[in-house]
């Protein structure tokens, strides 16, 4: 169980309660341990396990609220004052598209904005907002890439070449993502790019080797429930998610030299009810972003169920599936892998698809203290959490013709 503070200090040291009022950062709890009990008591909440208070948290500096565990009773008292002083209070399920959060309605250009957004499925915004975002998550692979390659050329000479010919691939295809269409020519464009399996997945509605194969999409995955309910929504988005599957491919190849040179086990993405422990923590992780990044939509004024790259779906933020694919390898990935490189352990629970709870606890921290890390962002620097807020507000500016474009982050290495 967390709590993280992201609050800066003055010059003094005392904290800093100002925020930026589009800006999700600020100090979360996350309660991530069966049985916990969430309640009020004075200006605080706490956590109680087996009636013992393990953890407070002042509401004066709470920001948010994360639950990523089954079996965690919260008082009504809880979501009251949440909701009154416009704390978000985020349910993880096992998938990010599980997410529930409890908030209430804010700023006066929502009607706007979300008028804007439905309009944007249909005038083309909304193409060039995944386009843009695709391109993005894979210049950030090819920047992650090289980041883990720095210092493998005279240390580990055969991972190094491995991470650095997965790059001109991922390039090819991320140079592709602005321009490709989805007419036949296109399909087979992308086909040759791709490789066997990508053939025909524009006309049949479906990606072979696309978002399950770069496994980004949490949703998809081994059980027999899921494997037909995430259907691109339009033959381009077919396309786009077949050259963001083909990345991912290269990537994952890639990244999976460095796991196992690390003794990690790995033989590639695996979803729902994985038995590896590694696939386990990135879908946690994801989870956790994902609650970050339904707060800036919620606070940017957008529907979170209003997506583009995901198909609508009753019970599914699709736009929150959709924008945290900008963000999933400098929040999520990057931070395991580097636990990975310093032989941390990753555990199950055992007989349970599920990681046991130290592991979670673990993968939690470093998830969090990634988001406080500063980033380089529009000439000057900023916490990754906040950036992420800060690109939710840019997004809604862009779809209501505020702003002629939307500029994508790419992490640098």
């Amino acid at each position: 169980m967390q709590y993280q503070s992201g609050q800066p200090a003055d010059e003094a040291g005392n904290p800093n309660d100002a925020e930026t009022p589009l800006s999700p950062g600020g100090d979360l709890l996350v309660i991530d341990t069966p049985g916990a009990v969430l309640g009020k008591h004075s200006e605080r909440l706490q956590v109680r396990i087996d009636r013992q208070v393990v953890r407070e948290a002042p509401l004066f500096r709470l920001r948010q609220v994360v639950i990523a565990s089954r079996g965690v009773q919260v008082s009504s008292d809880v979501v009251q004052v949440c909701a009154r002083r416009g704390i978000p209070l985020h349910v993880l399920g096992r998938w990010p598209g599980d997410l529930a959060t409890v908030s209430v309605p804010i700023g006066n250009q929502t009607v706007a904005t979300r008028r804007a957004q439905f309009r944007a499925a249909e005038n083309g915004l909304g193409d060039t907002w995944v386009r843009r975002v695709i391109e993005a998550k894979l210049r950030t692979q090819v920047a992650l890439l090289r980041y883990l390659g720095k210092h493998r050329r005279e240390a580990d000479p055969a991972t190094f070449h491995a991470l650095m010919a997965a790059i001109p691939d991922i390039e090819r295809y991320a140079d592709a993502v602005p321009v490709v269409g989805w007419s036949p020519e296109d399909v087979a464009l992308v086909a040759r790019l791709g490789g066997p399996g990508t053939t025909g997945f524009a006309e049949a509605g479906t990606v072979p080797g696309g978002v399950d194969a770069d496994g980004d999409d949490t949703q998809a995955g081994s059980d027999p429930e899921g494997a037909d309910e995430d259907v691109p929504p339009t033959p381009l988005m077919a396309v786009l998610r077949g050259l963001e599957g083909a990345a991912g491919r290269a990537y994952w190849g890639a990244v999976g030299t460095v796991l196992r040179s690390h003794g990690v086990p790995w033989t590639g993405r695996e979803y729902r009810g994985t038995g590896n422990a590694f696939n386990a923590a990135l879908n946690y992780g994801y989870g956790i972003l994902a609650s970050q990044v339904q707060t800036a939509v919620h606070l940017a004024g957008l529907d979170p169920g209003a997506g583009f790259l995901h198909a609508d779906r009753a019970g599914r933020s699709s736009l929150v599936l959709d924008a945290i694919e900008e963000f999933r390898q400098a929040v999520v990935d990057r931070p395991l892998i580097g636990l990975a490189s310093r032989r941390v352990a990753f555990r199950m629970t055992p007989g349970v698809a599920r990681l046991d709870d130290p592991t979670r606890r673990l993968v939690a921290d470093a998830i969090l203290e990634r988001l406080d890390g500063l980033e380089p962002y529009g000439g000057g620097r900023h916490a990754l959490r906040t950036i992420v807020g800060m690109q939710a507000s840019r997004l809604a500016t862009y779809l209501r013709g505020d702003a002629v474009a939307y500029e994508a982050w790419v992490m640098r290495w």
